[in-house]
Formats: structure tokens, sequence, C-alpha cells
């Protein structure tokens, strides 16, 4: 018989926790202390959205759902105790989401102490520019954002509850304010089209300035997961444990599913996910190339003002150009920065065109590669190295920390 534990509701009764014994055996080992990587913390337990709209592929948590989070000065005083006691700025958070009231009072206090932390988080993708600028100046060097797909389709089918164009601008900013952005592109959902993975590679074609997927394949089936629970509902057939379970246990198939965490399945339509991915997946492959090459390409755009602008595209190395844009295409290209309708746009007063003028000034700036369209909204694709004055000034204020290092936190095996 198992008895089951009441989960801790009080994150701040919990102790420190103590590597005395790590650092200890590093110290013995061969690389000496040069080999610490980093350190783990956590600041929070369960998971806000999910206990919401549970993500249908996403297994964490079991029965452990109710989102619990340690007091902002309680997560403060214990990131510095342990980065101050172990010599190390590098922290990475074992949280499955940020606990968003950190951003306006942990991530404050971070960034006045001048500790200068590189820190790890898992994050949602809703975030707004100056939120993603709060963080980066707390000490923010990487996040993990949920990024799973850009079809707004599928995304609901994840119950995600985020668009494409909201995941496309999250990793923009990112790009702009120094913060590495750990992303996957997860597919293999029951009901989606398939064609959303050729319309998704033509959207990935256009982002190769930005950072690259980590991994691009077919959806897990994880234990405690909605897929999982409610399996034949969602149409997976034949069920069964992950078969390297049975290279590493001896136990048959009804002992193996009982234990099991990862889960073998068929599609009952019979659909085959790795066939239909093969253009989202060529277009990875490109994308870390030119991630990769002596010269990673670029779409930058710095702005004099919000009616001038100087675009860098080298997007494509054979057909690379720079260019000025000035008037309605820039002032477009800047309010685009968020994800925006043309109705959202003609009534901003800084816009005295017609919504004609801007939708057919929206179409060019399409055509050109310059802004992408999902669903009546627009999005601008360059990064922003320069913004206007007035813009600016919150950029500055914020970005102050060192900059990303070459070394991600979150670590790829």
């Amino acid at each position: 018989m198992v008895a089951k534990s009441d989960a801790i509701q009080d994150l701040d009764s919990l102790p420190y926790p103590d590597y005395d014994d790590y650092f200890a055996e590093i110290e013995r080992s061969h690389g000496g202390r040069d080999r610490a990587y980093h350190i783990v913390v956590e600041t929070s337990r369960g998971c806000w959205w999910g206990a919401k709209h549970h993500c249908t592929f996403c297994g964490l948590n079991g029965d452990t759902m109710a989102f619990r989070s340690k007091t902002p000065q309680r997560a403060y005083d214990e990131i510095t105790a342990l980065a101050n006691k172990y010599g190390m700025q590098r922290i990475g958070f074992v949280d499955n989401i940020l606990d968003m009231r950190y951003i306006d009072t942990l991530f404050p206090q971070l960034a006045e102490n001048g500790m200068q932390l590189e820190l790890f988080y898992e994050v949602k993708s809703n975030l707004r520019y100056e939120q993603v600028v709060k963080l980066h100046r707390g000490g923010m060097r990487q996040i993990q954002p949920g990024i799973e797909n850009f079809s707004n389709e599928v995304l609901k089918l994840m119950e995600k509850g985020v668009s494409g164009l909201q995941n496309i601008q999250l990793m923009r900013w990112c790009e702009e304010v120094g913060i590495e952005c750990s992303w996957n592109v997860l597919g293999g959902f029951p009901g989606e089209s398939p064609s959303e993975y050729e319309r998704m590679a033509q959207m990935a074609s256009l982002l190769v300035h930005l950072q690259p997927p980590i991994s691009c394949g077919q959806i897990r089936l994880d234990r405690f997961s909605p897929f999982h629970t409610r399996s034949e509902q969602f149409g997976f057939r034949n069920v069964r444990p992950a078969r390297g379970y049975f290279y590493v246990f001896p136990l048959g198939r009804r002992e193996m599913s009982r234990l099991a965490y990862f889960f073998d399945f068929d599609y009952g339509d019979g659909r085959d996910p790795l066939k239909y991915m093969e253009s989202i997946g060529e277009v990875v492959r490109r994308w870390w190339s030119l991630k990769n090459a002596e010269t990673p390409v670029k779409l930058d755009a710095s702005f004099e003002d919000h009616e001038t602008v100087r675009i860098s595209d080298s997007r494509d190395p054979a057909a690379t150009y720079e260019r000025e844009l000035t008037g309605l295409p820039a002032k477009l290209l800047f309010y685009c920065d968020s994800a925006a309708t043309i109705e959202t746009l003609t009534r901003r007063a800084e816009f005295t065109e017609s919504a004609s003028q801007i939708e057919s000034t929206l179409k060019q700036l399409c055509d050109d590669r310059l802004v992408l369209e999902d669903e009546k909204q627009y999005l601008s694709l360059p990064v922003f190295r320069k913004r206007p004055a007035a813009n600016q000034q919150l950029s500055d204020a914020y970005i102050t920390a060192k900059p990303a290092t070459a070394d991600p936190l979150l670590r790829v095996v």
C-alpha cells in the first residue's frame, strides 16, 4: 500500500538546498571547481496555466498541478544566498513556469543588487516587450517559453493559449535584448491538418535570423497528460510502454504498463506525422546551417525616428541588401512590433492614413518579407537594433547586465 502525502502549500517553509557535498566532490575531481556548471533552484511548484488549461501533451505534475510559489522576498533571499555561498552566477530554475509576480518584484530587485546573475526559467510565451526587458535586466539569459508550433490551429489543439505570432514576436524580442530562446517544433496532434506544416515551413523560412528550434519531431505520450488519460477519446490506439523500457527492466508488458511514464502508440486514423512534417524539418536543417555559418544571417531594423528606418537583410546570403524606409512603411514596421490588425492600427492617433492605404502598404511589406500576416494580424519580422528615441529609453534603462554567453544554461544532449 502506497501512502500519499499532501502537497506542500507554504513553499517559504522549505529549507534552502544544500550543495556542500556536491561542491566538495567537484573540488576533488580532476577538473576541480571549474567543472561546476550552475546550481539549480526551485521557486514554485505546479503550473498556473495547466491548472486552468492543461496542455494536452504535458504529463508534468500529475495530481499536484495547483500552482504554489515562494514569496518574491523569499525567492530573492534564497537566490542571492546560494549564489554568494557557492560563488556561482549561473542559476537554472526547475519551475514548470515563471510566477508572473516576479517580473515586477523579484527581477527589479535582482537588477538593483548588481550581482550580474545569469538565469534560466521556463515561461509562457505571451510576454510583453517591457516584461522581456525587465527580465533581462534582472539577469534572465535563457528561457524555454513552450513554443512548439506557429500554427494557430495546432496551438489550439495543444490548449496553449497563445497564437503563432505571439510566439514569433517573443523570439524577436529575445534576440533584441540578449536572451537565448530555447524551443521545439512538435507535431502529430490528433485532428491537425497536415497542410499546416507546409504553411509553417513557409513562415519559418522567413525567421532564419532568429534562434532555431532545438528539435523538430513528433509528440510523445506521457503519463498524466490528457493525451494519456483520455487516449481513446483523442484517437490514440494500441497505447503501450515505450519500447526502450524492455531493454532495461526484466518485466512483462502488464507490469511495465503500471510503471512506465513514456508510451508508444498508433494513430487511429493511420496518419504519419513524420511524413507530413518533412517540409518543416527541411527548413529547420537549413536554419541551423545558416545559424552556424561563419557569418550568421540577420534581419535588423535601426530606427532614426518613427518614420525613418534602415533595414539590413542577409537571410538569403546570395541576395543581401540594405535599404531605408520612410513614411508610412517605416511607421507600420514600428507599430507592428506586436501583432496588430488593420483596425487596431487605424485607431491609433499616429496614423492619419486610410485603412486602404494601410492595407496596401502592409501587403507590400509582406511581399518584401518584412512583415508576416496570419489570420488578419500583422507582425514585423526585423529585430529592432535601435528603437526610436522615446522607445529606446525603456530599452536603455533595463538592458545593462552583461550579454548572453555563448554557453547556454540549458544544455542540449
